[in-house]
């Protein structure tokens, strides 16, 4: 069988070789289309994403960390997105002044562009618990 995804590759990413034997098959085209059969026997190839590996949408509207799909507000996803531009390069603080101010936040505290998300103390964290300066922040450390 010719593997469809031989050149879809992508980092964040994982392929699982599957082998069917008797099995339905119910296919649900983007068009609407329903195609369906019957397999006797043959390989199917399955890509999904590595909820292990970090990843961003490319607007960061969603952010994968630690196994975790958090969805952000507009706010939110520009403070990530800096916070990540410096995991990046390594730099891994940055002051609660600076990120509301590039995020242009109307709010005096980073706890309350979070208030209510489930990426507030999970996704983002006060550097001062991860051996930072005060009133810095971070990402959470990867787990391994």
């Amino acid at each position: 069988m010719r593997d469809l995804f031989s050149n879809f590759k992508h980092p964040r990413t994982t392929r699982e070789r599957l082998k069917l034997k008797g099995i339905d098959l119910e296919i649900h085209m983007p068009d609407g289309q329903e195609i369906s059969g019957v397999a006797d026997e043959g390989d199917v190839v399955i890509v999904r994403p590595d909820l292990s590996r970090p990843s961003h949408s490319p607007d960061f509207a969603t952010v994968t960390w630690n196994g975790v799909v958090y969805t952000l507000t507009p706010k939110q996803r520009l403070i990530v997105a800096l916070l990540w531009k410096a995991w990046e390069d390594g730099n891994t603080f940055l002051s609660g002044a600076y990120l509301l101010e590039r995020a242009d936040s109307d709010q005096s505290r980073m706890s309350h562009v979070f208030r209510g998300s489930p990426a507030w103390r999970t996704l983002v964290v006060p550097g001062e618990l991860h051996g930072g300066p005060a009133d810095t922040y971070c990402l959470a450390p990867e787990r391994s």
